[in-house]
């Protein structure tokens, strides 16, 4: 069994939850449900930024994009 692993907290390198979100969609697929074409998910992490703050440190929103014809375009930041 996969787990959630790194030297961050949060365990960054989530090969654990990767496999939860897959066997979603594969059991989605068995039971002939409409597939989702991409996934968010937001991780509530790092210190608050001040007491009884809902923002945190390091909130963020990871997106999955499982359809590339969702993709419209993308960037490249530029180098500092």
């Amino acid at each position: 069994m996969p787990v959630n692993v790194g030297n961050t907290p949060d365990k960054a390198g989530r090969k654990l939850d990767c496999l939860v979100l897959n066997y979603l969609h594969e059991y989605r697929k068995e039971r002939r449900e409409e597939e989702y074409d991409s996934v968010r998910g937001p991780f509530l992490e790092g210190a608050h930024l001040y007491p009884n703050a809902g923002f945190r440190s390091e909130n963020h929103i990871q997106l999955c994009i499982r359809s590339t014809v969702c993709i419209k375009g993308y960037f490249r930041p530029i180098k500092a």
